[in-house]
C-alpha cells in the first residue's frame, strides 16, 4: 500500500491529459489489474459509464485514439481503445504522486482496449492507496466494483 507524497483533487484538465498523456509510456511499469469484457470497447465503455453513474461517480473525461496514433507502446496498437477518467463524489478527480519527481497518477482511471490476444480488456490501478481522505478513498475502491457490476 504506498503512501503517496502528494495528493490533490483537481477539475484541471491539463493536469489530467498530462497524466494520461503518460499513461501509455508507463503503462507496462504499472500495477494494473486486467479484467476481461464479452462486450467491444465502445459498449464496454458505455457500460460502465452507466454503472459509474449508478455508484455516484461522474465522468471527468474519456478519451478515445485510432489505432495508429499510437506508437509509443506498440501494446496499444492493435485495435481500439479509450481512457475514461472518473470525479471523484467529492468533486474533482484524486491525482496522486508517490515522488517528488513522479509522473501523477489518476487513481479513478480505467484504460479500455482491445486486448492482445483477442477480446476486450478494462485495465485499472492496482494500488491500494493508504492515507486518502476517507470518502475519497471509498470511491477509488469502489471503482473494481463498478467495473465487475458493469460487465456482469
Amino acid at each position: 500500500m504506498p503512501r503517496p507524497f502528494r495528493f490533490w483533487m483537481t477539475g484541471c484538465v491539463a493536469v489530467v491529459l498530462a497524466a494520461v498523456g503518460g499513461t501509455r509510456v508507463v503503462a507496462a511499469e504499472r500495477s494494473l489489474q486486467s479484467t476481461a469484457s464479452r462486450y467491444n470497447v465502445v459498449e464496454t465503455v458505455e457500460r460502465i459509464e452507466a454503472c459509474a453513474r449508478q455508484h455516484g461517480l461522474g465522468i471527468f473525461a474519456r478519451m478515445a485514439e485510432p489505432a495508429s496514433a499510437s506508437t509509443i507502446a506498440p501494446e496499444f496498437s492493435r485495435g481500439q481503445h479509450a481512457v475514461i477518467v472518473f470525479a471523484s463524489g467529492q468533486g474533482g478527480t484524486p491525482v496522486l504522486m508517490t515522488a517528488a519527481d513522479a509522473r501523477p497518477d489518476l487513481a479513478l482511471m480505467l484504460y479500455v482496449r482491445d486486448g492482445p490476444s483477442g477480446g476486450v480488456e478494462v485495465l485499472m490501478p492496482n494500488e491500494d492507496w493508504s492515507g486518502l481522505p476517507p470518502d475519497v478513498a471509498h470511491d477509488v475502491a469502489e471503482l473494481p466494483r463498478v467495473v465487475a457490476e458493469a460487465l456482469a
